[in-house]
């Protein structure tokens, strides 16, 4: 099944959203910093993780190790954080953005993605309770923030400081071809019919949607 959903997520972020990620990982020497690192990106007023291979496949390894305790699987730790669409009402984005050097939010009290408990508790299982939050897109069509862990802020603060212009000219550069990932997202949703017994489903429908979507958009 982790097999499945990562073959999926490579469909769908190949050659949009891996010149992001693969930048990232050229900057950032030591790779170990990156674990439960995301780039989420919000606009039509709703807030979604930019899909990438590699950095599901760490959530899922970080998932793995609180999953069995919330009875729940890895898989469906991940896909929920990774797939999620959520209001800018309850997003750390809105505020994000207007900080020069972001924030650092706690998952248990402070007032983002608390609107569904499964969510929390899924990014608090990968995250731990509290999750930093830096933000390189702040003006256009779409805003653009990193997520990581607090424990690695002194390795990738000043490495995201440094690089931001370039991170942010990357994102724009492919602003349709990441908005590609609402689409998906949405589609997921409204195809899913309940989270019991269809994680192969939403690993099956990325791979499927992704198709048709790229296409559309490159038309």
């Amino acid at each position: 099944m982790n097999e499945r959903i990562i073959t999926g997520i490579r469909n769908a972020c190949e050659g949009t959203n891996r010149a992001l990620y693969e930048y990232l990982r050229i900057m950032v020497p030591d790779k170990q910093a990156l674990g439960g690192f995301i780039f989420s990106a919000a606009t039509n007023d709703k807030d979604f993780v930019i899909l990438d291979d590699v950095a599901t496949r760490s959530s899922l390894i970080l998932a793995s190790e609180n999953a069995k305790q919330l009875g729940r699987s890895a898989a469906d730790i991940t896909l929920q954080m990774m797939l999620e669409v959520v209001p800018m009402t309850d997003s750390a984005i809105r505020d994000a953005v207007q900080s020069d050097s972001g924030i650092e939010i706690d998952l248990r009290r402070d007032a983002y993605y608390q609107r569904d408990n499964s969510f929390s508790q899924s990014l608090r299982a990968v995250w731990g309770d509290t999750v930093a939050c830096f933000p390189i897109v702040t003006e256009g069509q779409f805003f653009l923030v990193a997520f990581y862990m607090p424990k690695y802020k002194a390795v990738l603060e000043p490495l995201l400081t440094v690089h931001k212009e370039r991170l942010k000219e990357i994102a724009k550069g492919r602003g349709k071809e990441i908005k590609i990932n609402l689409d998906l997202v949405d589609a997921v949703k409204r195809t899913k019919r309940d989270r019991v017994g269809v994680l192969g489903d939403w690993a099956e429908i990325i791979g499927r949607f992704m198709g048709g979507v790229y296409k559309g958009h490159h038309s």
